[in-house]
């Protein structure tokens, strides 16, 4: 099997070239006028990184025939290039030329054939999507640009049916003409098994996408595996691809779930937390026939407000299981209280009003993230609430959290979150809880695990969650990924839906948690999936050094600055941006642009990424008709990053070496692009 599969269409776009003709990569990279030994990128100022092809070799001269560094270099380590000579490609794409090559940006090792590596010119790398709160299909890896191209466009045409391609692709039955692989059967969380899939190219396809940002992306596919250790991406035009697949799956052979309830516990609340009772007591039986007792464990966490501003609300936050509970216990305790006496006391919903509308939301997320969870069990939090919770700069908030800080809490622990409104949509403080509410939950765009359940009553809350723990239950019993994909795990209405798609998304977590990513593989693929344009496939991450991340931290403290500076002097912020720089760190030169991005002194980087972030995408006449509730959210959000990025700063787990040579500063981060400003 050709475990590469790199055609010389696709190294003239790694390469920057979109036409048959010669190009020379000295065109876009500078290894003399710079500042340090190595080659930098133009357009990005990053160090041009090089992706090593199979069996391929560092020699002392430029010629294959001298002594060797290194020999058999594993397939894509990252090397930086330090010197070029005469490299190119002929009109039929063949690289010529030699690189001067080391494994850090200190000191050359040695010199590589040019067709010996792939360069890496883009600072953005690839994370596949968990599918399950989409229920998205796996991505299909194309031998070439062309192949894709042509794909959809018989798709537009309506001369293939995408189903169906997508169909004969996962069955292995009549593969399409251009397909080599597809993503595997399990699905791997990159936080917890490291793999890199860097961006070699990318077409812009937005004109097919109905409303969505759709591109075509070349990826390279890479693990920090040991080199015995790895296995070829499978060749689903091979008679062995199935076993292949099912080999690469790993996992689990037993499904299991912990669901910590978290529950707004203020005055309006209890028929609610009646409604979550009498689901779980009417499910208890059908939970115990299909599934053990340690198979399903609950939690209930109660938030209400600042007790400090609010003393007869009693408590901030309530964990009332510090130990997971099967459900007959679990509904006992809510029927009793822990009192084990029937009509003692229940857990319910405070006597007296805490002076405003909203709550504690994050206090009580943040208890339950903490929760004892099972090591060996998929994990989802259900948030019920009628109101928004008190926002960073609010001086009731009493945790420093916000809703972008809780979902990054959430992801590092693998921890899946559903969250249900359930507060009137007419209410002047809808607007600022949908977003929070939206935020923390799992999933992107239409796949998000969260519904408003407006003017929906505790009955038909208690219906959903039946719905809920049936199909719990169902996929438990069963097992497999299949069948937790497939439509046994479905709701009938927007709760169950949302509380299912968390549902699949942990379970999908937790049965590929011993999945391999694919690797050694070149291979184009859309960035969405190919039968449904709205489900994204692939999470960006932007890689960073520590200095880039400081770099990214001195930005947004300006943006800050220049935000405060605006209320202030004016409504049009862009008009005083140059006085609030000059109170930062941070000169932005915006002058008379129209958008944050136009800056010239933004990181050239962010500019060169061809997806761009929320608020620098922000226009002047988007600012200016913002209201003073989105200027808040702005400013909030910013400071949620400035926290963000500290946290990053201080995590040591979190950076990776992308060979064994890499010094610490030459680490890198796997930022979400989501998360830059």
């Amino acid at each position: 099997m050709n475990t590469f599969g790199l055609s010389l269409a696709a190294i003239a776009m790694v390469a920057g070239m979109s036409s048959p003709a010669t190009a020379n990569l000295a065109d876009e990279v500078n290894c003399e006028d710079t500042d340090s030994a190595f080659c930098r990128v133009t357009t990005t100022g990053f160090p041009l990184r090089l992706l090593v092809k199979p069996q391929s070799n560092i020699y002392f001269e430029k010629d294959d025939a001298s002594a060797q560094v290194r020999s058999n270099i594993p397939p894509f380590e990252v090397l930086y290039a330090f010197e070029m000579d005469s490299v190119s490609y002929d009109e039929n794409f063949t690289a010529d030329g030699w690189f001067r090559v080391g494994s850090s940006v200190e000191n050359p090792e040695g010199w590589m054939r040019a067709e010996d590596v792939v360069p890496w010119k883009q600072a953005l790398a690839l994370a596949f999507t968990n599918p399950g709160p989409s229920e998205r299909k796996p991505v299909v890896m194309f031998s070439s640009a062309d192949s894709l191209d042509f794909a959809i466009e018989d798709f537009e045409t309506q001369q293939a049916d995408p189903l169906d391609f997508v169909g004969r692709v996962l069955s292995g039955e009549d593969v399409p003409e251009g397909v080599i692989s597809r993503e595997g059967t399990g699905w791997v969380d990159i936080d917890q098994t490291f793999y890199l899939m860097p961006i070699l190219s990318h077409m812009d396809l937005s004109s097919l996408g109905v409303g969505y940002d759709l591109r075509g992306v070349q990826l390279a596919a890479l693990t920090n595996q040991a080199r015995s250790e790895q296995s070829d991406a499978c060749d689903v035009r091979t008679d062995d691809a199935a076993d292949c697949f099912e080999e690469q799956m790993g996992g689990a052979t037993q499904l299991a779930l912990d669901a910590v309830f978290v529950i707004d516990m203020t005055a309006s609340m209890g028929p609610y937390i009646d409604a979550v009772r009498n689901a779980v007591r009417g499910s208890t039986q059908v939970l115990a026939s299909q599934v053990g007792d340690d198979q399903v464990r609950f939690g209930l966490v109660g938030y209400r407000d600042n007790t400090t501003a609010s003393p007869g609300i009693e408590f901030v936050s309530n964990n009332f299981t510090p130990e997971l509970l099967p459900p007959a216990e679990f509904s006992d305790l809510l029927t009793t209280g822990g009192s084990g006496l029937e009509g003692a006391p229940a857990i319910a919903e405070a006597t007296v009003g805490s002076g405003d509308t909203a709550e504690e939301v994050f206090a009580g997320l943040e208890t339950a993230i903490n929760s004892a969870w099972s090591e060996n069990a998929g994990r989802i939090i259900i948030l019920i609430g009628d109101a928004p919770s008190h926002p960073l700069e609010h001086e009731k908030n009493t945790t420093g959290l916000d809703e972008i800080s809780i979902r990054e809490m959430a992801d590092q622990s693998s921890i899946y979150i559903a969250s249900i409104y359930v507060g009137p949509e007419d209410h002047s403080d809808f607007a600022i809880a949908k977003p929070q509410f939206e935020t923390v939950a799992s999933g992107e765009g239409e796949s998000r695990t969260f519904t408003v359940a407006s003017g929906g009553t505790a009955d038909a809350l208690e219906l959903s969650m039946r719905d809920v723990l049936d199909g719990v239950a169902t996929a438990i019993a069963d097992g497999r990924f299949e069948s937790v994909m497939s439509d046994s795990i479905s709701g009938d209405d927007s709760t169950a839906g949302a509380v299912l798609g968390a549902v699949r998304a942990a379970f999908v977590d937790y049965l590929g948690s011993d999945a391999q990513p694919p690797s050694n593989i070149v291979a184009w693929a859309l960035d969405r999936d190919l039968t449904d344009y709205s489900k994204k496939s692939f999470d960006l991450k932007v890689m960073l050094t520590r200095k880039d991340m400081e770099e990214l931290q001195d930005l947004v403290r300006g943006l800050i600055s220049e935000l405060n500076a605006g209320k202030t002097t004016s409504t049009d912020f862009f008009g005083g941006i140059q006085g609030a720089s000059s109170a930062s760190s941070y000169d932005f030169e915006i002058g008379d642009a129209e958008k944050f991005s136009a800056s010239p002194n933004l990181p050239s980087w962010i500019n060169e990424l061809p997806y761009k972030s929320q608020f620098l995408s922000l226009s002047k006449e988007d600012f200016v008709q913002a209201s003073p509730d989105d200027r808040s959210r702005y400013e909030s959000n910013l400071n949620a990053l400035i926290d963000l990025y500290d946290e990053a700063l201080n995590r040591p787990d979190g950076w990776v070496a992308l060979n064994e040579q890499a010094r610490v500063d030459e680490k890198i981060y796997m930022l979400d692009l989501d998360n830059l400003p």
